[in-house]
Order: structure tokens, then sequence, then C-alpha cells
């Protein structure tokens, strides 16, 4: 076979270019395929890196209260000196005696103010004192007519004008309640009653009837004395509601059109928390009956009910 020198170095060189060329193709095929990961990956973190936190949002500042009654008598463990006390007044049941009444009414007066409330309040008991084992305990006694302490309750309509005794008639059970008002603020140890604001304890760990009308009808009659006019016998006090909404709506439901517990201030519970998840519940809490406004919101740290309000002069929610 004739070799061709020229032909042959000529072939070489065209063979020698092209394994280059498709050299140059795959570099820069394998930079492209890199830079797309990389960017893929690049990509893919800024999707998967977590988020900023939000920022805390600013409550406004209140003001640190404490609560104490029946509960604490055995082993008193309430701090000295706060902005505002609340003394519960009864033992458990509604028209009955806290045991150590006096001497928690000493620790409210250390009460240093500075809150929107009253620095001494006191919470009285609401229930339907239908079993026996409770009414044994409870005082008054349930009314037979609708004079108490020589005063002719106006019982409103919409539960009836005639009390004859039965543990059924709202009408009784309005009047019952009023009673409870009235020995509650006359308990041994309450001076100038009227000057107090009272807050209505409403909670399931009473007894209570299945009849939300009638429950109701006990509570409008212990508001009825506390905050009604003296023209009408009433003590004409301050009058607030303690309950939440799961309490509420079990026990009382909707109120009644014209019922006077429509607008009233609210004293909510939230149970175990800090401070600062007090205050923020205070600031977004949600009224449990028609028209109320949340004033005090209570929780409880280290075994001790504490309470946050705003300050004084704070404006109104």
């Amino acid at each position: 076979m004739t070799v061709r020198p020229a032909q042959t170095a000529s072939t070489t060189r065209r063979s020698a270019g092209r394994r280059a060329g498709l050299g140059g193709l795959w570099v820069l095929l394998l930079l492209t395929v890199a830079l797309m990961a990389y960017s893929a990956i690049s990509g893919m973190g800024d999707l998967t890196r977590e988020p900023a936190p939000a920022p805390r949002p600013v409550l406004p500042p209140t003001a640190l209260g404490v609560d104490a009654s029946w509960p604490t008598c055995a082993h008193p463990n309430e701090p000295a000196g706060p902005a505002f006390a609340i003394v519960g007044i009864n033992n458990g049941t509604p028209g009955t005696r806290n045991p150590c009444l006096t001497a928690q009414l000493r620790w409210a007066a250390g009460a240093v103010g500075g809150s929107a409330q009253p620095s001494t309040a006191f919470y009285v008991m609401a229930a339907d004192p239908f079993r026996a084992w409770e009414r044994k305990y409870t005082k008054p006694v349930w009314p037979h007519s609708a004079t108490a302490h020589g005063v002719r309750v106006a019982v409103p309509s919409a539960y009836g004008t005639a009390c004859h005794g039965a543990h059924t008639s709202a009408a009784c059970a309005y009047v019952f309640g009023w009673s409870a008002g009235y020995r509650s603020a006359h308990l041994h140890g309450i001076t100038d009653a009227a000057a107090h604001r009272y807050w209505i304890d409403v909670e399931m760990l009473r007894d209570w009837s299945h009849h939300t009308r009638f429950n109701q009808a006990i509570i409008e009659g212990m508001a009825a004395y506390l905050g009604g006019p003296t023209a009408a016998g009433g003590l004409g006090a301050e009058v607030g509601l303690y309950s939440n909404d799961q309490f509420w709506s079990a026990i009382v439901g909707e109120l009644r059109t014209g019922s006077p517990l429509v607008g009233l201030d609210e004293w909510q519970p939230i149970g175990p928390a800090t401070r600062q998840q007090a205050a923020a519940s205070l600031a977004s809490a949600t009224p449990f009956h028609t028209g109320g406004r949340v004033r005090i919101v209570q929780y409880v740290a280290d075994g001790v009910d504490m309470n946050v309000a705003p300050l004084a002069g704070a404006a109104a929610n």
C-alpha cells in the first residue's frame, strides 16, 4: 500500500481539531450543569431557611394584683403590697362568711394602688343550693316569699312575681340571690360596704340548675341588691362578673332582653400562666357575656392567684 503523506497530515489535523472541539463542548456543558446545580441548591437553601421570628407585640403596662379567700386560710401565701387586692368574703357558698376574713382584710389594706381597679374589692359566691348538703351550709335559706330582710323585693316580670318557696320558682331564685347579696355585704368585719366593688363569682365548682334562665335569676338578684339604687333597697355599689366563656355558657347562656347584667365589667381567669401571658390575654380578651368589658385577668403563679389590670388612667378597652 502506497502512503500519501500530505493527505495523511491533513486528515490528522482535522481529527485532532474535531477532538479538541468536542472536548471543549464537554467542559462547557459540565460547567453549565455545575452552575445550574449550584443555583438550584442555593435557591433551595433560601426556601428552607427558617423565617425570621415575628416581633413580639408591645403590650400595654399593667398593674399586679392578688386575690385570696377561704382556700388559703390554713396556709396563707398572699404577697404583701400588691397594687390591688380582691378578697373573697364567703366561705365557698352564697352568704356564708370566710373564716379568715378579718386577717385577709388586714392584708388587703396594704394594697398600694396605681391600677384602674380599686385598691380593695370583694368577690361573692353565686350558686343554686339545691342539694341538701349545700343547703345545710348556705345562708340565707331558700325564701318562701318575695320579702327579704324587711324589703319587698321587686322581682322582674320575666321571672314571675310570686315566690311561695318552690325550689323550681325563678321568682324565688331571684329573691334568694338578692338576699345572698345582702348577707354578704353585711358580714361581720365589712365596713363601708357600698364603697367597694363586688365581683359575682360564677363557676362550675358550685351547684347550679340545668335551667340557665333559673341560674340567671339568682345572679341578677345578687346584682340587683349589690348594685341597685339605695332608694330601691339596694346597696348602690359597683358590680362585676367573674367567670369565663365555658362556665358562663353552661350556667347562664344568652342573657335575656333587659337583663341588668348586660354590659357589666368582667374578671376572667386563664389558669397557670406568666404575667406576660396574662397581659397579652388582657389585651386581646373576648367578653363572655353581652356587652361585657374585660377589666382584670387572673392567672396562677406558684400557687398564688395573681391578677393584671390596666394602670390608673389607662384608656378603657
